[in-house]
């Protein structure tokens, strides 16, 4: 009897290490361009529009409980520095400024660990041309991470951005696909 339950203890112990091995977050850290040819349609299916909303390229700087995205979005005559999101992996809501042709722009996001996959549910408010609040917009990014299979076969990044409709339309859903460089 004694053994059968070393045996159990045995099994038990394996399960729960095999199943928290299974739940380590990604690392999505390095350096990102887009995965299609010029203008068509790369793996995934995304179009060259960069339709994810973190543009054409980005970096990804991932600690333990902050994930940090910065991408140039300006032009290098506009002198402006790159956008840079910060992102708590804990569970805290953040906020991140930019500065949009109609002002200031205030996103509040929060992260969660869907398993590997990483959600982001952002927030912020479209200001109206004539100073009124707007409309407030939800937009959600998946992030999951796929690693090279061999040495032709890069890391992959895929991003799949929801948007909820405002004004009565209706949501949007676009898969961009991300090769680390």
């Amino acid at each position: 009897m004694r053994g059968a339950a070393y045996t159990l203890l045995a099994l038990g112990i394996a399960w729960c290490g095999a199943d928290a091995s299974a739940q380590q977050p990604s690392d999505f850290s390095g350096h990102w361009r887009l995965d299609a040819p010029q203008g068509g349609r790369g793996r995934g299916g995304a179009e060259s529009t960069f339709g994810s909303g973190w543009g054409p390229s980005f970096t990804i700087v991932q600690r333990r409980d902050t994930l940090i995205v910065e991408r140039a979005f300006f032009a290098p005559g506009d002198l402006q520095p790159p956008l840079r999101f910060r992102y708590s992996l804990v569970g805290a809501q953040t906020e991140n400024r930019i500065l949009m042709g109609r002002g200031l722009q205030r996103q509040a996001s929060t992260a969660a660990w869907e398993g590997d996959r990483l959600v982001i549910t952002t927030t912020f408010d479209d200001p109206s041309a004539d100073g009124a609040r707007g409309v407030t917009s939800r937009v959600r990014y998946t992030l999951s991470y796929q690693p090279a299979e061999r040495e032709a076969h890069p890391p992959l990044l895929v991003i799949e951005t929801w948007r909820e409709g405002v004004m009565g339309g209706p949501a949007s859903t676009v898969r961009s696909v991300y090769v680390r460089s």
